[in-house]
């Protein structure tokens, strides 16, 4: 056996079949294990990521004082009471509900909504756990537990409101990134642009990058060479981080999910016609400038930290990450052998469906 990576996992080399150990927490309390998978191959050499059980966490979430541009102040919840299964004849939190303007919101009253589903064009359905509660009230209950705010909040729909973040790259000696720039300093997580997707189990890209991404693609290719360009960087796009995001709009109703997506053109085949863009965000019409940058991987790599820290993972979500992370390690080293088996582990780890055959699918 022979030490070949350490990049937050064990990366090991052996001989026999591929094993991929997953620690992973029990719900509420329970204890945690560690599950092998087997898989068999034919390859000398077997890579082999091991991750050791962890200690099951549910780590109090920290929010502000007051709810984003209201004078709303939180109800002060103690770690040992942050739970729902922890009942406490003291919590009565404030209960806000607004829509934002120009935003299109679920009704105040959430029964009727199919929660834990696809509900129409919008997929109710989590990252966080298999399945959300749904309290007496008809309303659902965040996964991570109180926040000191009920109601929907300023967010738009009860349950997980699901934002996404695509960072595409092109070339290989001097790859390039699509990055977003603005001279406002309330561009937090520029350079790379979040917005609210629908169905993020299939879209590839946030409504802005898809329309400058598309529009400037239809105007060079056909659209079913489009659609087989889109089906191709869907199946080798890098999921980097699926989960909760702690957004400080988040109440005990309605919380926000991210989706961060690498999609990567080394030969720029398709990337190379897209061009710099000059405009305005629709949500907060601000005004940008999409255009490609030079910029060291490791840039990018600390900002997405940046990002998923604020996420407050559970142990499976961190785990999934570095797997993920080891995978675009060994992609990077052009060591092949282990990609088809992390490529299924992930996959069904966060259940990725098939691709849709229509454009409006992707966007």
């Amino acid at each position: 056996m022979q030490l070949v990576q350490k990049c937050s996992l064990t990366v090991l080399l052996m001989q026999g079949n591929v094993g991929v150990g997953v620690g992973v927490g029990g719900a509420d309390g329970a204890d945690a294990h560690t599950d092998v998978l087997l898989l068999s191959g034919s390859f000398h050499y077997r890579y082999v990521l091991f991750a050791s059980a962890f200690l099951p966490t549910n780590s109090h979430l920290v929010y502000k004082k007051y709810y984003p541009e209201t004078t709303i102040e939180r109800l002060y919840v103690p770690e040992s009471e942050s739970r729902w299964k922890v009942k406490s004849e003291d919590y009565t939190p404030y209960d806000y509900t607004a829509c934002p303007p120009n935003w299109k919101c679920d009704p105040d009253d959430p029964n009727g909504i199919k929660f834990n589903e696809i509900d129409g064009e919008l997929d109710r359905h989590t990252f966080v756990k298999k399945k959300y509660k749904i309290g007496p009230d008809g309303r659902p209950l965040n996964p991570k537990g109180k926040t000191g705010i009920s109601g929907r909040g300023s967010l738009a729909y009860w349950g997980p409101n699901h934002a996404m973040m695509t960072i595409i790259s092109r070339g290989k000696a001097n790859k390039e990134y699509y990055v977003m720039r603005s001279n406002r300093t309330t561009t937090v997580d520029a350079p790379f642009l979040i917005e609210y997707v629908k169905k993020p189990m299939v879209q590839v890209f946030p409504p802005t990058l898809y329309q400058i991404v598309i529009g400037d693609m239809k105007e060079i290719f056909p659209e079913a060479a489009i659609l087989e360009a889109l089906e191709k960087f869907y199946k080798e796009s890098s999921v980097v981080y699926q989960g909760y995001y702690t957004d400080q709009r988040n109440t005990d109703n309605a919380w926000s999910e991210l989706t961060i997506l690498e999609i990567d053109d080394p030969s720029r085949e398709f990337f190379n016609v897209v061009e710099a863009k000059k405009l305005t965000l629709p949500e907060t019409g601000e005004e940008v400038i999409f255009q490609w940058e030079e910029l060291p991987e490791e840039q990018v790599e600390k900002k997405i930290k940046e990002i998923i820290k604020r996420s407050d993972r559970t142990t499976g979500e961190k785990m999934l990450h570095r797997i993920r992370r080891a995978k675009m390690f060994f992609q990077k080293q052009g060591i092949h052998g282990i990609l088809p088996v992390l490529n299924d582990f992930v996959s069904n780890s966060i259940g990725l469906t098939g691709v849709a055959v229509t454009l409006a699918s992707f966007g």
